[in-house]
C-alpha cells in the first residue's frame, strides 16, 4: 500500500468527509444524511453539532445540519483522538434524526449508550472515572472496539493530512516576547512602567527611581 501523505490543507477538509462517510458505513450502517463539515475555534469545546444550521440561498426550506471540529485542540491530540470527536458529534445527529434528543447541549442515556455500542466511552472527564451523563461532556476510545478498529485503518491508509491550529504556538512566541520586559514601579507614587532589563529610571514629578521587579515577581505575573 502506498503510504504517501497527500499535503495540502484543503486536504483536510477531504480528510474529514472521508472519515465521515466510512463511519457512516462502518459505525451507522449508512443510515446519517450528508452534513457541513467545519472548523471552528469555538473555546473550551472539542467540536460540536448544530441541528439544521445552514439552509439553502436558493432554497431556504432546504436545511443541513452542521458538524463543526475546533483545529486549535487538534495539537496535542492524535489523529484517532480528533476523529473520535468527529464520531461524538455523529452520534449527537443519529439521535437527531433517529433517537430523542433532550435539551439542547445535554447528553441523556440514549446518546450515551449508542456512544458506548459503537466503541466510544462516554466521561466528563474523559477517563474512566467519570459520569457518563451530562451537559459537559468527552469520551475516551474503548481499546479494541468497533471505533478504534474502524479509525486505526483510516489513519494507516492514503489519506490526506490533517492540518492543526498554530495559535498556541503564536501564544507561546507572544508570551515569550513578554518575558524580555519587565516591570519598573516608581518609589514614591507607585506609578509602572515597563522596559528591557537593566534600565536605570526615574520618575519627574517624584524625584524618585523606579523599582524594577524582582525575578520571582516575573515568574509569578507570567504563569497567572
Amino acid at each position: 500500500m502506498d503510504n504517501t501523505i497527500n499535503i495540502t490543507p484543503n486536504g483536510t477538509y477531504t480528510a474529514l468527509q472521508e472519515a465521515y462517510d466510512l463511519f457512516n458505513k462502518e459505525l451507522f450502517n449508512s443510515s446519517l444524511p450528508q452534513v457541513l463539515i467545519t472548523m471552528q475555534r469555538q473555546k473550551k469545546t472539542f467540536g460540536y453539532f448544530s441541528p439544521s444550521r445552514l439552509e439553502n440561498k436558493a432554497d431556504n426550506a432546504e436545511r443541513v445540519h452542521e458538524i463543526a471540529l475546533n483545529p486549535a485542540t487538534f495539537k496535542n491530540r492524535t489523529d484517532k483522538e480528533i476523529l473520535s470527536t468527529l464520531a461524538h458529534e455523529m452520534c449527537h445527529l443519529w439521535q437527531e434524526e433517529q433517537g430523542k434528543p433532550s435539551r439542547p447541549g445535554y447528553h441523556n442515556n440514549e446518546w450515551a449508550s449508542f456512544m458506548e455500542s459503537l466503541g466510544l466511552m462516554p466521561s466528563n472527564t474523559g477517563k474512566q472515572d467519570g459520569k457518563r451523563t451530562g451537559q459537559q461532556m468527552t469520551h475516551y476510545i474503548i481499546e479494541s472496539g468497533l471505533f478504534d478498529t474502524v479509525a486505526t485503518e483510516f489513519v494507516t491508509s492514503d489519506t490526506p493530512a490533517l492540518y492543526q491550529d498554530r495559535q498556541e504556538e503564536n501564544k507561546a512566541i507572544k508570551k515569550k516576547a513578554k518575558k524580555n520586559k519587565i516591570k519598573y514601579t516608581c518609589a514614591g507614587c507607585a506609578a509602572n512602567v515597563w522596559g528591557k532589563h537593566g534600565l536605570n529610571l526615574a520618575c519627574i514629578n517624584c524625584n524618585m527611581v523606579f523599582v524594577p521587579e524582582s525575578i520571582e515577581d516575573e515568574a509569578l505575573e507570567d504563569e497567572l
